[in-house]
């Protein structure tokens, strides 16, 4: 049985004064009907431009995005406007989503305007039903955006996507603009709508934190592609690739002895430009283990999702995959800090 949403080869390059801009390249992603999949990595690494390749804002250079068989990638608008129903988005700024003008109960009103679902008055019915649903008042809806608190507006945004009760929900970034207690209602109202609703999504994110909370499976992205994939708890527990033990160990710790004690992972310059990426594995002008790998291989050679011997879930494109033979080793001492790091 096929996955809800397939995704094969995606790539996106734009055209720049500086030369080709390599967004995203080579992606394969699957999404289960019902699943919770995270897609995290640093700013620029490709997530967000995945996204907007998904849900039809930005047309793929190459590659296939299949949702439920139906080839996505190479529709017009007009020949998109059927599957608005079935995949939605949910904005990272809320408010520039929203229009200030608007009502927020006709924002989400519109989208059954659109796509001629129900009657007047079963829509109305609806949208209050939605309101309820994100935690919001009838009262609420007659406001404007301005007129809400950052979260409001964020379930504003939320309401609005469930309207057309679809499969999947692309959320780009939806926890960032807000602050910390914000957040955890939000978490919250996550994992309650999509149990209500049989809901699939995507998560956009560079906070892990929340990623661990609300996935069963991550994808971490560098430098638009893929370095490594699997179940959530295992890749938490056991990260495979050097960059997403940097990811991990760079989150606090909430017991302040740990944080104050555990060793940092400190990755050497910056990111490298998608208009000018590496030869061989993106990752290695920054890698602490590439004088491990003999040869300079990483210099050379880009390396391949490959499965763990343990779990084939579980994949890492690396030279020197975490394994026996080099525990003790830096990539050991890595491993160490990372645990130590996960709140």
């Amino acid at each position: 049985m096929s996955a809800l949403l397939e995704i094969r080869g995606l790539r996106k390059h734009f055209e720049s004064r500086g030369g080709l801009v390599r967004a995203v390249e080579e992606l394969d992603l699957e999404l289960e009907r019902g699943a919770r999949l995270g897609l995290v990595g640093e700013s620029g690494c490709g997530k967000s431009t995945t996204a907007r390749c998904i849900v039809g804002l930005e047309r793929p250079s190459a590659g296939s995005i299949r949702l439920a068989g139906t080839e996505l990638g190479t529709l017009t608008q007009k020949q998109w406007f059927p599957f608005r129903r079935r995949i939605q988005f949910v904005f990272q700024d809320p408010l520039a989503a929203l229009d200030p003008r608007q009502r927020v109960g006709d924002a989400v009103l519109e989208p059954l305007v659109i796509h001629g679902i129900g009657k007047p008055r079963e829509r109305r019915a609806r949208v209050h039903e939605l309101f309820e649903a994100v935690g919001l008042s009838q009262a609420q809806s007659e406001r404007r955006a301005h007129e809400l608190s950052g979260g409001q507006r964020q379930r504003v945004g939320i309401a609005r996507a469930l309207a057309l009760e679809p499969e999947i929900l692309v959320l780009d970034e939806p926890l960032s603009a807000l602050d910390v207690s914000v957040q955890a209602q939000i978490v919250h109202l996550f994992g309650e709508l999509a149990q209500r609703y049989s809901l699939a999504y995507l998560l956009i994110s560079h906070d892990l934190a929340r990623v661990r909370e609300l996935c069963d499976e991550v994808c971490v992205m560098y430098l638009g592609r893929i370095v490594e994939r699997g179940p959530a708890a295992r890749l938490f527990a056991s990260p495979a690739h050097p960059y997403t033990r940097a990811l991990i160990a760079a989150v606090p710790s909430a017991d302040p002895r740990l944080e104050r004690e555990r060793e940092r992972i400190l990755l050497a310059g910056e990111p490298p430009s998608p208009l000018d990426p590496p030869t061989g594995c993106a990752f290695h002008p920054r890698c602490p283990l590439r004088a491990e790998v003999p040869h300079q291989r990483c210099e050379r050679e880009r390396p391949q999702l490959r499965p763990d011997p343990e779990q084939a879930a579980h994949e890492s494109a690396c030279h020197l995959p975490l394994a026996s033979h080099v525990s003790g080793s830096a990539a050991g001492r890595m491993l160490t800090d990372t645990k130590e790091a996960l709140p």
